[in-house]
């Protein structure tokens, strides 16, 4: 062990504020600005807070304990409530509160969880927990080290979000509220910002209100395929699959690879240019626009309905309408069962919904707005997904003093 180094434990460098934490039910929340956490992230919006400041929340129960599909700690930042799923915790004087964050990702905590049906983290358990504590000081430094990563992807998710409220606005001005007509012309969103108004005298009556003559109403079914093409990993133990799951998507849209033999259930295949909509609980959006790298080993979970364009040109206009709020108001009136956990959309509801169909003329030219963006967005994700993957590959070393932080060379 390095010189200043210590074995401790969690409940020695750190401060627990449980205490402070309320859940609040469903019922009685109302919508706010400030973010309400549970166990694996962000679970609803509300109009109060309890927290604020940097703080670590470390997951208290649910299977993800054990699964570890998402991580089961995370920073919360700003301000912020939190219900009793979750423990709040910040470093003491010993400990910087982000570097605690690392170590608790690092450390073995399968021998501190309790119960089989509902697996838990309690409070005293997780006091207990061993890690590796250096002195502040290198511990900044492997936070500054780790950080640089942390900021590119938090980086990438701002960008990303900023490309996805352009695809928006794009598509509400032009397919909703036909404020903007597209010209023949049209190559950028400069050019689509100077393009002048629909005439309202132009607008038609149809089932879905006025449309713009010449456009039509169709079903998605006219549009796109819904494909179900059954694969079952585990007759092919040692392949490794691209798996595109619920909780891959929760955890920064990148599908996992995982090998056959680990996938226990039937999956759907994937086809290049699909883009997934999750039938379960509705009220989360959940739009994949996947980047398929071999059709043969791409697979989602049997939760996602898998549309294929008919038309490759048509793909930028269903993902913008799948993502609109307008689709998915349309879409959460479809579900079927009574609780949250179990709300579902059926397949066949989905593609029996009629849309607003501009002429294929107008979609092509959405095509050449939109698909540059998309692929930015995937670009993205993409780097992101690298660089969580290098993020992983350091943690280790990094906090066991294999090596330093000014071994590593990050640009900034």
């Amino acid at each position: 062990m390095h010189d200043g180094w210590e074995l401790t434990t969690v409940g020695a460098a750190s401060v627990n504020l449980d205490f402070r934490r309320i859940p609040v039910k469903k019922a009685d929340r109302h919508w706010g600005p400030y973010p309400y956490y549970g166990a694996s992230g962000v679970v609803d919006q509300v109009d109060s807070y309890l927290f604020d400041g940097e703080h670590l929340l470390v997951a208290e129960d649910g299977e993800n304990l054990n699964t570890r599909s998402t991580p089961i700690a995370f920073i919360a930042d700003g301000k912020f409530w939190v219900n009793n799923h979750a423990h709040i915790l910040i470093g003491n004087e010993r400990a910087r509160t982000r570097f605690l964050l690392y170590a608790l990702l690092e450390a073995d905590v399968d021998g501190f969880i309790t119960g089989s049906a509902q697996p838990k983290l309690s409070q005293g358990n997780l006091r207990q927990v061993p890690i590796l504590l250096p002195p502040v000081e290198v511990q900044d430094e492997i936070v500054r080290v780790l950080g640089l990563l942390d900021d590119k992807v938090l980086a990438n998710g701002r960008l990303v979000s900023l490309i996805r409220q352009t695809i928006a606005a794009v598509f509400k001005a032009t397919c909703v509220d036909y404020d903007v007509a597209l010209g023949n012309d049209i190559a950028d969103l400069a050019a689509l910002r100077k393009q002048p108004s629909q005439d309202p005298a132009s607008l038609v009556e149809s089932p879905l209100g006025p449309i713009p003559a010449g456009w039509d109403i169709a079903t998605v079914s006219e549009l796109a395929d819904l494909q179900k093409v059954s694969v079952y990993p585990r007759q092919t133990p040692n392949l490794v699959f691209d798996h595109f799951s619920i909780p891959a998507f929760d955890d920064g849209e990148a599908p996992a690879s995982e090998l056959g033999v680990s996938i226990l259930s039937g999956k759907y295949r994937v086809s290049s240019g699909a883009v997934l909509i999750s039938k379960l609980n509705p009220h989360i959006p959940r739009v994949w626009l996947t980047n398929v790298r071999d059709p043969e080993t791409a697979i989602c979970s049997t939760e996602f309905m898998v549309i294929v364009p008919k038309r490759a040109l048509d793909r930028p206009y269903l993902y913008a309408f799948f993502s609109s709020q307008e689709f998915f108001d349309r879409f959460g009136s479809l579900v079927t069962g009574t609780s949250n956990s179990h709300q579902r959309v059926k397949p066949q509801d989905l593609v029996a919904m009629q849309v607003v169909c501009p002429p294929a003329s107008v979609r092509d030219q959405l095509a050449a707005l939109l698909e540059p963006l998309m692929r930015r967005i995937t670009a993205a994700i993409e780097e992101s997904h690298q660089l969580a993957a290098m993020r992983k590959g350091l943690m280790g070393p990094l906090l066991s003093g294999e090596i330093t932080p000014e071994a590593v060379r990050i640009t900034p």
